[in-house]
């Protein structure tokens, strides 16, 4: 009974204790996500880690996802179940127990990665109309047609896909010349390819529309008719050069608008099209007849001077003055006219003789002017067309060419100083005069007037006053050597020697002569005298056989001397070459000949050469190949090629019997006496 009394005293005492602790010792301290879904999309929970992930299906916006959460019995969450959440990165959710105490799961959302790459549409929206490509998504191909003349280096594509990105990008310009490679990237790093090619199209349009001469004045267009241009063109068109204007549909005109074309004959023209077609037009260019006839000028070109008509343009008759002593019997005119024709025509003799001669001018269209010509010879009058020079000497003589009395003239020369002279006159015809100029006159410059007489001198004269003549004093005629090279030479190295002078022609058209004193040549011993026909230089060939020393030069003209000038002709002291052998005595025509023997090299500035000499009899011989130069391979070997000379008297090649070599070798010479014959090649 005691046992009884204290069990219920404790239990009694328990129940107070517990009563005096209060509600919390019953709280429940559950935070658990018990379920956490997206859409449908079941999270995996983690309790070891405290995490949930989930992966949405692609294309899932996870900026804006609103979950659907389960906690334990008596927990919160936070974010709350359904409310909007942006899960681009890892979000805490927060589960608070109904004790208060608290747990963070870390939730973590992807997206399915999309596998699709696939181009949608390929559009030249730049071009007018937009061009839309075909895409043949089994082969992977796309293909459009652009007009023709599209620049396919910078078309700017628009493109639709299905992927991450696609290169070339959408908007940018692409060089479309070649095809083109696109490549489109999935989402997952999958890539696709396409093969896009861009061609033009080719337009079979051939068509001229319109050819014209803009050029023209006025403008001319000509009529298309088919295939058949016509156009007429103004009178007087240079139609060789017209330049056509063209418009056409096609690719190209041949020949090109705005190329000169010569239409004298017909024309074909071509377009071409885009696609290759031609069509050919045929461009007939007629010049229109002109109405125009008119007489431009009536002359007499064949007479001294030229004779030129004046025309009356009331009368239409054309008067015309000629020479006196002129032939009208036979007269040949030039015409020249506006029109087509004109009859008697130009450049046919007529006889002018009769009171008029009629012409008729015809134009193009037919239409006629008719005018007649009378001539009429003037009275006597003479005439100086030309004098032999303008520089004389007393003595000399002077010829004067013109028109002049057969008999009765007078020469008169006249100047500011001194009385008038008159020239002898020696000879006189009616064409020229020729006369001496007096001694009396003095040098200077000098009018020169001729008197001719018609009739008797009661009758009166008629004079004529030609260009100034001068007259010079003799001092001015004598020649003069101003220099002499070389001053001295050595036999045999040089040939000429040259000379600079002044005044060696005389005014009278003479030629100065030149003598040299001492030694001899070839034709004449003593002395030589030469006809010196240049005005400032001349030379002088050195003899072979001129003998050593000292040789004077001067030169004479019209009894005036020069002064005098000498050069020496020195000894040659080279060593005179010898010839010992020839490789050949029955050379071809072109053969190269070697030759042996001593001296050949060379030691002044002359070079080495060969001749080879044909006897042609007891008293001479000629030289068939002669100066031919020579190869020096040394002082004793020399070679040369032999010519293809025909020698005279013989036939191409045939050189036989006596022919002997010469080797000419610092002005001295070796000769080789051997017969041998020359072959043809």
């Amino acid at each position: 009974m005691k046992l009884e009394k204290i069990g219920l005293l404790l239990l009694i005492g328990s129940m107070l204790t517990f009563i005096g602790c209060g509600d919390d010792a019953f709280k429940s301290s559950e935070k658990q996500i018990t379920e956490f879904s997206i859409d449908g999309v079941n999270g995996s929970i983690d309790e070891n880690f405290l995490t949930i992930d989930l992966t949405m299906p692609s294309g899932t916006d996870i900026t804006s996802l609103k979950p659907s959460v389960k906690v334990s019995s008596k927990a919160t969450v936070s974010p709350a179940s359904g409310a909007t959440v942006d899960f681009t990165s890892p979000v805490a959710y927060v589960v608070t127990a109904e004790d208060g105490s608290k747990v963070d799961y870390a939730v973590k959302v992807e997206v399915v990665k999309n596998t699709e790459a696939q181009i949608l549409t390929f559009e030249l929206a730049g071009l007018d109309p937009v061009i839309t490509a075909s895409v043949d998504e089994e082969k992977k191909v796309i293909t459009a047609a652009v007009p023709f003349g599209t620049n396919l280096k910078t078309l700017v594509p628009t493109i639709t896909f299905k992927g991450k990105e696609i290169s070339p990008e959408s908007g940018g310009a692409v060089d479309f010349t070649h095809p083109v490679n696109y490549r489109v990237t999935a989402e997952d790093g999958r890539i696709q390819g396409y093969y896009v090619t861009i061609k033009e199209t080719r337009s079979s349009d051939a068509e001229l529309l319109t050819f014209e001469f803009a050029g023209l004045d006025p403008k001319v267009v000509a009529k298309v008719d088919g295939s058949t241009i016509t156009a007429e063109v103004p009178f007087g068109t240079n139609v060789t050069k017209l330049v056509p204007t063209i418009t056409y549909k096609g690719n190209k005109v041949v020949p090109a608008s705005g190329v000169a074309a010569d239409f004298s004959s017909p024309v074909t023209y071509k377009v071409i099209a885009q696609d290759t077609r031609e069509v050919e037009y045929e461009v007939v260019v007629n010049v229109i007849a002109s109405s125009e006839a008119e007489l431009t000028e009536f002359s007499f070109d064949g007479l001294n001077p030229r004779c030129v008509g004046v025309l009356n343009p009331n009368t239409k008759i054309v008067t015309v003055d000629v020479p006196f002593g002129t032939d009208v019997t036979k007269l040949k005119p030039t015409i020249k006219f506006k029109g087509h024709t004109v009859s008697p025509a130009s450049g046919v003799v007529q006889d002018f003789s009769v009171a008029q001669v009629f012409y008729n001018i015809v134009a193009q269209d037919g239409k006629k002017y008719g005018f007649s010509v009378m001539v009429n010879v003037n009275p006597f009058q003479p005439q100086i067309t030309s004098v032999n020079r303008t520089k004389f000497a007393n003595g000399d003589q002077i010829t004067i060419q013109g028109h002049f009395s057969e008999t009765g003239n007078e020469i008169m020369l006249r100047n500011s100083t001194n009385a008038p002279v008159y020239p002898t006159i020696t000879k006189e015809t009616s064409k020229y005069i020729i006369a001496t100029i007096p001694s009396l006159a003095g040098a200077g410059d000098y009018n020169m007037t001729v008197r001719s007489y018609v009739g008797t001198p009661s009758q009166g004269s008629v004079l004529y006053e030609a260009s100034k003549i001068t007259i010079v004093g003799p001092a001015s005629l004598t020649p003069k050597i101003l220099s002499i090279t070389p001053a001295s030479i050595i036999k045999g190295t040089e040939e000429k020697v040259y000379f600079k002078t002044q005044n060696k022609v005389d005014l009278a058209g003479k030629h100065a002569t030149v003598h040299y004193l001492k030694g001899s040549d070839d034709k004449t011993t003593n002395s030589m005298t030469r006809d010196v026909n240049d005005y400032n230089s001349f030379y002088i060939e050195v003899g072979r056989n001129w003998a050593l020393g000292t040789y004077t030069f001067y030169l004479e003209r019209d009894g005036y001397k020069s002064n005098e000038i000498s050069f020496e002709l020195k000894e040659n002291t080279y060593p005179i070459p010898t010839i010992t052998s020839v490789s050949t005595y029955e050379p071809v025509e072109g053969e190269t000949i070697t030759i042996t023997g001593t001296n050949f090299s060379k030691v002044s500035s002359y070079d080495t050469y060969i001749n080879v000499r044909k006897i042609v009899n007891s008293m001479g011989y000629n030289y068939p190949y002669s100066n031919v130069k020579a190869t020096v391979v040394d002082n004793n070997t020399i070679t040369f090629s032999l010519p293809y000379v025909k020698a005279s008297g013989q036939t191409p090649g045939e050189l036989d019997g006596h022919v002997g070599i010469e080797v000419v070798a610092n002005g001295q010479m070796a000769h080789h006496h051997n017969d041998f014959m020359v072959k043809k090649k």
